[in-house]
């Protein structure tokens, strides 16, 4: 019998343990890059799903204001967080490959995504819901539009501090002479228009004021707002972006000149200046402030043309005479002065709401009213003008906007979601503005299992919540 000698099969052996030993190392050479694979690729599948619910916008939306919105309370109120949640996760499964080859190489398992942030139109003191409006650039005004706005907004506060010369209800401490005398001349006519004012009596023939009206309920511009802003305090913004922000909304928004599609409202600048629930109480708040900036300018150009001081003149002094001298000719200048640049602004808005174009500041060449025809404008409504029609000037609508350029821009964009939030819910009753997202971000926990090796080496040390294969993967992502 032969014995075999031990030292034979020593390099089998040894050559067998080294085999398994760089095996071994392979193996967690490859799970190691499955797993950088793996990271990498669940970070852009999880982008991927951001950026697909992001292409599911407000269409809408999108359609008649150019807001690139989505709504996160799909149409039925106020935020739904689960359910936007669970169609971002739908989409990140989907993306991970579900039971394809490279589903089954990954072995993804996902958690329940974790909202993390939401940014909604109304945050931020409206700055979100301005970005978005102007992010296409398309309102740049030049810097000449620009300084002739502030201009003009200038001339327009001085002509409120302007007018009226005699202050209102002056008339009480004259006697009953002189009070009597001035009820009986034009000023009386005119301070009976001033009185009763009218709407009605300013607009074009055949023309009505629109009776709509809205129910003022969970408008953002009523809500709890957001104090925070992009920059960390408080930015009113610059007249670039308010010239900007206005010549958006002169685009999207109607007004009486030229009514939009705003659902309850038509007058949508109108409401913009005032916020009441109803057209004919913006329109008319409106209009009492611009007659009363056009009458403070009129009278400016009344006191430095010595003809029409002179016809003044002439008439106070018949007054007072006809008073018997108890009615001063100074008084009664004053009231006369007023009369007429009142009158003459009544002109002026008759001018505007036809659609034809009035200048701030008149001259002796485009002055339309003649002292003679303020009782028969008073009386009867018929202006008897003798002025030639001004082609340059402003339009009814630059003069709105030159008032809404004194709202703020938190105010002004709070109203304009209400506009918005109002023509939507025509057709979409549950639409909120506080739920029409402009940035989302995303926490989801991502696990797979060991595939090429069960090795406790092969391990992640960032993120870990459970298990060896676990990390977070974060996505975020913003429209504007």
């Amino acid at each position: 019998m032969k014995y075999i000698d031990e030292t034979k099969g020593s390099i089998s052996v040894f050559l067998a343990m080294v085999l398994l030993l760089m095996l071994a190392l392979f193996l967690m050479l490859l799970e190691s890059a499955r797993l950088r694979m793996l990271r990498s690729s669940t970070q852009e599948a999880a982008d991927l799903a951001l950026e697909s619910v992001f292409a599911g916008y407000q269409r809408e939306l999108y359609e008649e204001y150019g807001l690139l919105f989505y709504d996160g309370g799909f149409g039925q109120g106020f935020l739904r967080e689960e359910e936007l949640a669970a169609e971002y996760k739908a989409y990140f499964a989907a993306n991970c490959g579900g039971t394809s080859v490279r589903g089954s190489f990954f072995r993804v398992n996902l958690s329940e995504p974790e909202v993390i942030t939401l940014i909604s139109a109304v945050d931020y003191s409206g700055e979100i819901f301005r970005r978005n409006a102007l992010r296409s650039g398309r309102f740049q005004p030049e810097e000449t539009q620009l300084q002739q706005t502030q201009m003009n907004l200038a001339l327009l506060r001085e002509g409120e501090r302007s007018f009226p010369l005699m202050s209102e209800g002056s008339e009480r401490f004259l006697s009953d002479q002189a009070r009597k005398v001035l009820e009986e001349s034009v000023a009386g006519d005119v301070l009976l228009l001033r009185a009763s004012f009218s709407t009605a009596f300013f607009l074009p023939a055949g023309t009505a004021v629109s009776g709509a009206s809205t129910q003022l309920d969970e408008l953002p511009s009523l809500c709890q707002r957001d104090e925070r802003t992009l920059y960390g305090d408080h930015v009113s913004g610059n007249n670039e972006e308010k010239a900007e922000f206005l010549e958006y909304l002169e685009q999207y928004y109607g007004s009486f000149s030229s009514q939009g599609s705003t659902g309850g409202l038509l007058y949508g600048l109108e409401y913009l200046l005032y916020g009441a629930c109803r057209d004919d109480e913006n329109l008319a708040y409106f209009l009492r402030r611009l007659i009363h900036a056009r009458a403070g300018l009129n009278l400016k150009m009344i006191l430095r043309s010595p003809q029409k001081c002179a016809e003044l003149s002439a008439e106070a002094k018949r007054l007072y005479e006809l008073s018997d001298e108890e009615l001063p000719q100074e008084t009664a200048f004053g009231y006369l002065a007023d009369a007429w640049a009142y009158a003459e602004a009544a002109v002026d808005l008759r001018m505007l709401l036809s659609g034809r174009r009035v200048p701030l500041e008149k001259t002796e060449q485009n002055w339309t009213l003649p002292f003679s025809g303020i009782s028969v404008l008073c009386r009867t409504g018929i202006a008897v003008t003798t002025g030639a029609e001004e082609l340059s000037g402003l339009d009814y609508c630059s003069c709105l906007k030159l008032f809404l350029d004194e709202i703020g821009l938190e105010d002004l964009s709070y109203r304009a979601m209400d506009l918005i939030q109002i023509r939507m819910r025509g057709a979409a009753p549950g639409f909120l503005m506080c739920a029409q997202l402009d940035a989302m971000e995303f926490r989801t926990e991502v696990s797979s299992g060991p595939l090429f090796t069960a090795l406790p080496a092969v391990q992640n040390t960032t993120g870990i919540r459970s298990g060896p294969f676990a990390f977070n993967v974060t996505s975020a992502a913003a429209y504007h």
